[in-house]
């Protein structure tokens, strides 16, 4: 028995099907179980994508921004060639209906188990945001361009071999696919974010926490230094936290309940050299003039991955993200939790790729 199609399906079940074809549909169904099945599974499908899209619009849409049902049928193939290519060149621009476009499809991905039947939306959403990957790519490129030519002469020497280096990695980032590691299987969840490797002031001690009624201890014992909280976030600047520039510290986190440890974990960090910190305050300067937010936010991330400073270049990219989400980004945060080590966290932001 010849099945129907995937669009035939969803043209069915939006009633925007020819009449005269209704009915042979209509007749198909009454003998085929695996069509009826597909049907419903597009109607369950047509909700989701309404309701997602309807709970994820950002509040300071412009007039220019798209509807919902437009985002819905657009995820549904019902666009027009020529429309959908406008509609592109709208989402290169307009970071709203990006974010929007994502959200929608991540709450279908989370809620919506697809099969190779229905993996229109899935081809959409990869044709669209190839499109604004590549923008983006450009922008960020040309951008870096522009930067390194509004430099004084003396600092385009120092910066000229270290961007040049940074548009590499920006164009295997925002390529097509983005890259990805190997998955990791069987690992426990990672209790400690942060620190590790080189770091600069202030110093951010991060972890999740443990459950209620825990205590937290954290040491280091080469200055015989520590610090006792019920928090899951420390920072400390050079007045509360005195290290030595360009100096290697192992620190220990130990978690305690009903006064025992119940864990203990471990990291070393190295302070930044003076050198380093006169380069990053140069830098920071000239930067702030970069944008948008999210941009300058990526180009901090790609100089701090430049230097080494994997710790402050994945909170610039993480910051990042969060203003436009992009799975070049999750791609180059999962990259510095590799070279660090920590395969975990790694694998965190490996699932985000898309």
């Amino acid at each position: 028995m010849k099945h129907l199609t995937y669009e035939e399906i969803i043209l069915y079940v939006n009633k925007e099907i020819a009449e005269s074809h209704r009915e042979q549909v209509k007749e198909h169904f009454q003998s085929c179980s695996a069509c009826r099945k597909a049907a419903k599974q597009a109607e369950d499908l047509s909700d989701l994508i309404t309701l997602a899209s309807a709970s994820r619009i950002i509040n300071h849409a412009n007039e220019n921004c798209y509807t919902q049902n437009v985002i819905k049928s657009l995820l549904s193939g019902k666009i027009s060639n020529n429309k959908r290519q406008k509609i592109i060149e709208h989402f290169c621009k307009c970071r709203n209906c990006v974010q929007v476009l994502i959200k929608t499809w991540d709450s279908i991905r989370k809620n919506y188990a697809a099969t190779s039947r229905f993996s229109l939306e899935e081809r959409t959403l990869h044709t669209v945001m190839n499109k604004v990957r590549e923008k983006r790519k450009q922008t960020l490129l040309t951008k870096v361009d522009y930067f390194i030519s509004s430099l004084p002469v003396q600092m385009q020497k120092t910066f000229t071999r270290k961007f040049n280096r940074i548009k590499k990695r920006i164009s295997v980032a925002f390529s097509d696919p983005t890259p990805a590691f190997p998955p990791v299987f069987g690992k426990e969840l990672v209790c400690v974010i942060s620190p590790f490797g080189k770091v600069e002031y202030p110093i951010i001690f991060e972890w999740r926490s443990y459950g209620e009624k825990c205590i937290y201890e954290v040491l280091i014992k080469d200055i015989n230094w520590s610090v006792i909280t019920v928090e899951t976030t420390l920072q400390f600047n050079k007045g509360k936290l005195a290290l030595v520039y360009g100096e290697e510290y192992m620190w220990e986190l130990r978690v305690k309940k009903d006064n025992e440890i119940i864990d203990e974990v471990n990291g070393f960090i190295t302070l930044a050299t003076l050198e380093e910190m006169k380069i990053i305050n140069k830098f920071e300067k000239h930067i702030a003039g970069v944008e948008p937010v999210e941009d300058r936010l990526v180009f901090w991330g790609e100089f701090f991955e430049e230097m080494e400073f994997y710790m402050d270049a994945i909170k610039k990219y993480r910051d990042s993200f969060n203003i436009l989400q992009s799975s070049a980004l999750a791609y180059k945060i999962a990259y510095c939790y590799d070279k660090l080590e920590l395969e975990n966290l790694r694998e965190e932001w490996n699932k985000i790729i898309y």
